[in-house]
């Protein structure tokens, strides 16, 4: 029996995100430059900025009609959240901005698409919304925020492209709703 060879043109590596309006990304990309990281971590690339829900991984490009469908078909209510802490995870280097506290709708709407999309998800972590500002921070940072208030009226399936530039992402659907 022969080896078969997988190209990446069979896959696609997929997310479920919350992407921020123009005027809550510039608010995030400005608090990363107040972070005066230097030499010490790299800023995600203000365009990058958004809200994991639910990361897929490596998906066939077979099944990628099926979860598009299951993304249009989300209904959802309009919502707002505030995006007031900074925080710092030393285990994986991330210094990341979230809300204080898991507003019931945000947890809702993480749990739905959870579920909606289990098949296709092997790691099942703890939903922790965040937004991630920098990686490979090599100190823990101090720095003030703001709360910056979130309006959430759509869900978006992003592809994400790595390369030696970093991770390229495009929306590739949404859910219906107004946002």
């Amino acid at each position: 029996m022969s080896k078969q060879y997988v190209t990446e043109t069979q896959f696609q590596r997929l997310f479920v995100a919350l992407w921020p309006e123009d005027e809550v990304r510039t608010k995030l990309a400005d608090k990363q430059l107040e972070l005066k990281l230097g030499d010490y971590g790299r800023l995600i690339p203000a365009a990058n900025l958004h809200i994991t829900l639910l990361f897929l991984g490596d998906v066939q490009l077979s099944e990628i009609p099926e979860i598009e469908g299951f993304v249009k078909s989300i209904e959802l209510t309009p919502f707002s959240f505030s995006i007031s802490k900074i925080g710092f995870w030393p285990h994986n280097k991330i210094v990341w901005a979230g809300p204080e506290d898991t507003k019931a709708e945000l947890e809702d709407l993480s749990n739905q698409i959870q579920t909606g999309l289990k098949r296709y998800v092997s790691d099942r972590r703890k939903f922790t919304p965040h937004v991630t500002l920098a990686r490979k921070v090599r100190r823990r940072v101090q720095c003030a925020l703001t709360p910056i208030e979130w309006q959430v009226g759509k869900v978006y399936l992003v592809r994400s492209v790595l390369s030696h530039k970093g991770a390229q992402y495009k929306l590739i659907a949404s859910s219906g709703g107004s946002g």
